[in-house]
């Protein structure tokens, strides 16, 4: 107690001492995501990662597993992680899943090294081999989960995520050459999850890089190339890549070849990955070197 300089009676609070006002169940502090936000990733049912730590922290010590059984976009994965918890996501679609394998990689440790698959984290479910790529095209019956997912094993490539009338295109790949006029370049991905290949889906593929003004094509079938589709393959006249190197016009891919490194491609020395929700793009430069 203390007396004013008028002479009135007072009593003094000291923070310290106080046990403060208890947290309300209404959070006006953290905005809901917008375009201007750079960790948004286009997910309309995105949350900040401002809310999941505070929500983490509230709930979990470091050390505490977290669990999140619909994972979407894997904020909570990602906040978990940056927090010191043990973490689990679930999601049954494999565009998600990739979302999240991206996340967790761009993350990094308290040394700086950017996190690894097989090392820091685990993805279960996935294919990792031939067995379980075969397994995945039969899972769903439409063979879309398998289509996406072989698409994300093509550096550089972005899936089509529409499921019917994609015109054959599962996934692109977009690219500088500076040879053409917009310095722009683009290549089509066509994936093939049904057991029977015949040179008629090389042809289809070509015809699709016509019509969509690609400049090359890759397709993804389950078995091996049969020598038919090889030799069709080989009657399109290369792409010259920036007016220095040949691509051939149509590569083919086995379901095996999807687990080679580096892949039995050939590929642009710099691919842009074009973010289509944000309008951004990064570029992509591929570990292993390419004759020029």
């Amino acid at each position: 107690m203390y007396y004013s300089r008028t002479g009135y009676v007072r009593q003094k609070h000291y923070l310290d001492e106080s046990k403060g006002v208890p947290v309300q169940d209404e959070w006006a502090d953290i905005s809901s995501l917008s375009g201007s936000h750079t960790e948004r990733l286009g997910y309309p049912t995105q949350k900040p990662e401002a809310l999941l730590q505070r929500i983490i922290k509230a709930s979990s010590n470091p050390g505490d597993l977290v669990l999140d059984a619909f994972a979407g976009c894997g904020t909570s994965t990602a906040v978990a992680q940056k927090l010191d918890r043990r973490r689990i996501g679930i999601d049954i679609a494999i565009p998600a899943i990739d979302v999240m394998v991206k996340r967790l990689e761009g993350s990094t440790t308290e040394q700086g090294r950017h996190l690894e698959e097989g090392i820091d984290f685990e993805v279960i479910g996935m294919p990792h081999d031939v067995a379980g790529a075969e397994a995945l095209a039969r899972q769903y019956g439409d063979g879309w989960q398998f289509q996406y997912w072989a698409v994300t094993r093509i550096p550089g490539a972005l899936g089509n995520i529409k499921k019917t009338g994609d015109g054959g295109v599962d996934g692109t790949i977009s690219f500088w050459d500076m040879s053409k006029k917009n310095n722009l370049g683009k290549a089509i991905i066509s994936v093939k999850s049904n057991k029977v290949v015949t040179p008629s889906m090389v042809h289809d593929l070509h015809g699709a890089v016509v019509a969509n003004g690609a400049d090359f094509g890759i397709l993804v079938i389950l078995e091996e190339p049969t020598k038919g589709m090889r030799t069709e393959a080989l009657k399109y006249e290369a792409y010259r890549y920036n007016g220095k190197m040949d691509i051939p016009m149509i590569q083919l891919l086995s379901a095996a070849d999807l687990f080679k490194k580096p892949l039995p491609l050939v590929l642009p020395s710099e691919n842009m990955v074009i973010d289509r929700k944000k309008g951004d793009s990064v570029v992509v430069v591929q570990k292993e070197e390419l004759p020029m």
